[in-house]
């Protein structure tokens, strides 16, 4: 399965991350049913200063979606 195009959030002053993710769910929410899929292509709606730090979380940090 080949991950959708996602509204990317760049992470900067003024951006709600809140609204990011409500965003992801509203647009992808019913393609991506599964918690490990949605949890799979999450980064890839993140870019530059979000998706470093994303990447910069110790590895298996974040267990589940909820």
């Amino acid at each position: 399965m080949k991950a959708p195009k996602f509204s990317k959030f760049v992470g900067e002053i003024g951006e709600s991350t809140v609204e990011h993710i409500a965003k992801y769910h509203v647009e992808y929410g019913d393609l991506i049913p599964n918690e490990h899929l949605k949890m799979k292509y999450f980064p890839s709606s993140l870019t530059k200063n979000a998706f470093l730090w994303f990447t910069s979380l110790p590895p298996h940090s974040i267990e589940t979606w909820r």
